[in-house]
Order: structure tokens, then C-alpha cells, then sequence
């Protein structure tokens, strides 16, 4: 069972820079309007960078919710790279290219 008054135990932040903050914050507002199961989570744009912070009560929660996150993250940086036409595939679609050049 879940206590209402229980206090994060746990915590873990992560500042990502050379993003537009505001864009990945904003991508992953509808993910932060859900509650996660013994968590907290604050995403807090700022320029060029995105810091997010979890809360949790055990470590458990912890990872699960930065796992998420950070992939969620992940995903809305790779998006944002595709919008500008910079995106630069994945590391397996890089070496074939190069392949191809040699």
C-alpha cells in the first residue's frame, strides 16, 4: 500500500545541455501530467540546457522513472535533430555509409 505522507528517500538529477530546453521540456509535459508510482519528477528547461529531477521513495522507483525519462529525453532530442535536418542516424547506419565511401 502507498502512503500519501510518505518522503522521497531518493533522488537523482540530471542536466543535459546543448538542447533547446524549452522543446524537450515540452515534449515530455504529457509523460509529467501522469503520476508514477512512488515518484516525483520535475523536468525544468533553462536556454540551451534541460534538467530533470526524480524523486523517489525507494531505489527501485528511482531507476525506473530516470529509465524512462532519460529515454523520453532521448527520443525529443533525436525528434528536435530530425525537425532541423541534422539528423545523424544511428551509429549502424554511420559505419554502413562510411563502408559505402570506401
Amino acid at each position: 500500500m502507498e502512503r500519501k505522507d510518505a518522503r522521497p528517500r531518493f533522488r537523482a538529477d540530471v542536466r543535459v545541455t546543448g538542447v533547446n530546453g524549452p522543446l524537450v521540456a515540452r515534449a515530455l509535459s504529457p509523460e509529467g501530467r501522469q503520476e508514477v508510482p512512488r515518484t516525483r519528477v520535475r523536468v525544468e528547461p533553462q536556454g540551451d540546457s534541460v534538467t530533470l529531477t526524480v524523486e523517489a521513495e525507494d531505489v527501485n522507483a528511482l531507476r525506473a522513472a530516470m529509465n524512462s525519462y532519460l529515454r523520453w529525453m532521448g527520443v525529443a532530442m533525436e525528434a528536435g535533430d530530425i525537425g532541423k535536418g541534422t539528423d545523424r542516424g544511428t551509429e549502424r547506419e554511420r559505419e554502413s555509409e562510411r563502408e559505402k565511401v570506401t
